[in-house]
This record gives C-alpha cells, structure tokens and sequence, in this order.
C-alpha cells in the first residue's frame, strides 16, 4: 500500500492530494497485521488538525477539518481493507465549535455548551427551564452525554438537565499532557457544578459515573435530593474480565484502544445486546468521537484507572467512596441493571449495591447488557420518570 499525502496551507490554494495502491494482503502473516495497525496510527497523527478549504468536489474550503477513515474488511477474523477520504465528520471541529452532527442530530437534538477549565473546554448539556429540579447526569467510558439522550428527552419539559462530557470524552477538549485521573474527573464535575451555581440535584450515574458522581456527591451529601444508580461501582471487587485487562498489557493494550478503537468498538457490540438496538446512528455516535490515536487518550486512561495492582491509587479513592456512601442509604434510590452485563454483573455489583441501599427500588433487566439504557430505554425512561416525579411532588 502506498499512500502520498501533499498538503499546503490557506494561502497556497490549500489541496490534498492522495495517491493509492492497495493489494492483497498475506492473510497469514503477523508483520503485516502489526505493519497494517502502526501504519494506521502514523495516518491518523498526520493528517489531524490539517485545516483545508473546499472548492466544489475538491478537497479544499476555509477551517475544515480532514478526517482519514480506514475503512475495515474482515475476512476470516484478519484485517483487511484500503484507505479513504472524506471532508464532512459527524464531529469535526469549525470555528473552534463542534458541529455538523448530522449523523446523530435526530437522536442528540441538543445544544452544545461549554465550561472552560485549566484551559479545557468541558462540553457539557444543560436542557430546560433553569428554574425547574436539576437532574445531573454522569457517564462512564467510552461513552458520552449521548448515552443519556432518552433520558434527557423525556425529562427536559419538567427538570433542568446537566450532562457533562468528561474531559477527552465526546465533544470534550482531549488534551494530550493532563493527568486523566478519577480525581480529576470529580474536580471537574464539581467546579461545573459550581459554575452553574447548581444547588441540589438529582444524579442519575453509569459506569465510571459511579465513582466520579458520587465523588462529587459525598463533598456536600446535602445537595442530593435523589439517586438513579446503573451498572456501575462505588466499591472494589476483584472480578475484572481477561478481556479488559488485556487493554491495560504494556504495548498491546495503547495498539488496541488507541491504535484500533477497539475498546469502543468491542463495547458497543458487547454491551448492546440487542442486535436491533445496533444502529448505524448509534456506532457512529460511539465511535466517531474517538476516530484518532490522539482522541482515544482518555478511553485507555479510564482503563489504565483500574486498579489492579495493590498499589494503584484508585484503590484509595475506592474505599473512601465504600466509606462515605452510606450517607446515602436512606437517600431515595432507583437502582436499574442491565443483567447481561459481563463486568458489572448482577449477582456482585448489584447485589453489593442492595446491601449498601437496603431500601432502594430494584429493576432488573435481563435481556440488557451493560449498556442498560441502548437495550431497554423504553422501560427504563418512563420508571426514571416517576420516580423523580414521586420525590419531586413529593
């Protein structure tokens, strides 16, 4: 495969000019699959951040980002594809703005904000009347505001909702020196909070929102008017899959997040259960944010954050967590699990959860992975509905 990439800047009648050639790869071959993923990843880090202006059909056009795309072919269970172009990302950045969400506008209709701090821009949603109950909304890795959509959709004519993406997550600035520890992520949360002069909530967490949700939460316990707990962890349980700890191996692990997206990748397929509930709108959303080595940085911190060693910091933060929430255990709870999830799984971390909230309300789903809110928002939305209707109207 050769590839010839000739760009110019602004004033020099800016132009791409790509010339390839692909063939038939040795299917068998180790090289050339570990030649294929480090080629890939030189591409993406040479073509980010080139600005190009657009004439007609041409490649060209004042503030355009050009994104290269490797378009994969799989033939028995090895690589195979070529090299594309294209002008137009359902994220590229114009203006210094994220825009041009066609993709997904249909099922992210949202106004983007953003909050700067420590010279990043956190992105973040804030839907409905700034008057009406707050309902803070906490995502987990590799996903983003958009996993909570439905959520937001339903609930916005009645409760002011706060999304945040996390720093190198979504439409997030993705830094390439900051630290990406969870410690940071609640520091984060928390001067947001502040910025929007936030004074009590509803939190509604998944995932890494677990922990970085109630991080901010056990600082002020006060403000917390009631909770929507999903697949997700405040304690440690030494049950971590192969198939993740693979992606903390020296090498490898930096290859397949960053290198191959294969974290989200793999997450969408693994933690959608549902084959229908896979749509094309739906991968490109948790794909397409994370479409370079660069961009994929926080997906394998957040992994990196896992402690596996005895040592690892993490594990500090966790027992502070297990400590401090049972501040929370007469707090109004709703706890929905996605049953079929293979990391957070229900007979541990939910049950972990119950003894913690012993009078927390219960749903269990279990035809739904970890991604409880793709494979059974129709369920989940309208009992996240009345329960903070119940407490709101109390």
């Amino acid at each position: 495969m050769l590839i010839i990439f000739r760009l110019q800047d602004k004033q020099k009648s800016s132009y791409v000019q790509v010339v390839k050639i692909t063939g038939r790869r040795d299917r068998n071959s180790t090289g050339s699959l570990l030649h294929f993923i480090l080629t890939r990843s030189i591409a993406w880090e040479f073509v980010e951040s080139s600005h190009l202006s657009k004439e007609n059909d041409a490649i060209c056009g004042e503030c355009d980002i050009l994104w290269l795309t490797l378009c994969l072919r799989s033939h028995r269970g090895v690589p195979r594809g070529n090299l594309t172009l294209r002008t137009r990302s359902a994220f590229e950045t114009q203006n210094g703005e994220h825009v041009n969400l066609e993709k997904i506008r249909a099922e992210y209709p949202f106004a983007s904000n953003w909050f700067e701090i420590n010279g990043n821009r956190m992105h973040y949603l804030d839907e409905g009347d700034r008057n009406s109950p707050v309902v803070l909304m906490v995502h987990g890795n590799p996903t983003w505001s958009f996993y909570y959509r439905n959520l937001v959709k339903a609930l916005r004519d009645d409760y002011r909702i706060v999304v945040p993406d996390h720093i190198g997550c979504g439409l997030s600035d993705k830094p390439q020196d900051y630290p990406y520890r969870i410690e940071d992520h609640i520091k984060n949360l928390s001067a947001l909070m502040e910025f929007l002069e936030i004074k009590e909530y509803y939190m509604v967490v998944h995932d890494w929102g677990g922990p970085i949700g109630f991080g901010y939460a056990i600082q002020s316990p006060e403000m917390v008017k009631g909770l929507v707990v999903m697949n997700t962890a405040v304690f440690y349980l030494d049950q971590v899959p192969l198939r993740i700890k693979i992606c903390r191996y020296p090498f490898i692990g930096g290859l397949m997040v960053r290198g191959l997206n294969l974290f989200s990748i793999f997450a969408y397929y693994w933690a959608i259960k549902k084959k229908e509930k896979r749509t094309r709108e739906v991968y490109a959303a948790y794909t397409e944010p994370y479409d370079s080595w660069k961009n994929r940085i926080a997906i394998h911190r957040f992994v990196q954050e896992i402690p596996l060693e005895n040592d690892h910091h993490t594990l500090g933060l966790f027992k502070d967590l297990d400590d401090k929430v049972n501040q929370f255990k007469d707090s109004p709870t709703l706890i929905a699990w996605g049953d079929q999830d293979f990391v957070f799984t229900a007979n541990e971390f939910c049950a972990e959860f119950e003894k913690r909230f012993p009078g927390a309300e219960i749903h269990h789903f279990p035809d739904s992975g970890h991604y409880v809110l793709e494979d059974a928002s129709e369920e989940i939305v309208p009992i996240v509905r009345n329960f903070l209707d119940r407490i709101n109207n109390g």
